[in-house]
């Protein structure tokens, strides 16, 4: 527990929340339910794919957006700590910027 309340709080080094939380884990939640729709529009058509685009969106975009707000918080307040170079602070809260407009557009899928 104490990791989490270090990861939110902005304490564990911007490299390994921007490439661990942030890149390995946030960033294919903002694609998954994208490629289980294709998948499964490919195997099962039209019907298929509306009614799946429900039942994955009524699972994925609750779960994806949790997490997405607590890593990009931890990313940012990570960044905002960060000693380093200030292009590599200002390259992670880009992306975590670039990362919500994403999964805001991925909500018309659902829509």
């Amino acid at each position: 527990m104490n990791y989490l309340k270090s990861l939110w709080r902005g304490h564990v080094p911007l490299v390994h929340t921007y490439w661990i939380v942030y890149f390995l884990v946030a960033l294919p939640l903002l694609y998954l339910p994208r490629r289980l729709l294709e998948f499964q529009a490919n195997e099962g058509g039209e019907g298929a794919a509306a009614t799946g685009m429900t039942a994955i969106g009524a699972v994925f975009t609750p779960i994806t957006a949790a997490y997405l707000v607590f890593a990009s918080v931890a990313v940012w307040r990570s960044a905002g700590a960060y000693e380093g170079s200030a292009g590599w602070a200002s390259a992670a809260k880009g992306a975590v910027i670039l990362g919500a407009l994403k999964f805001v557009s991925e909500l018309a899928l659902w829509a």
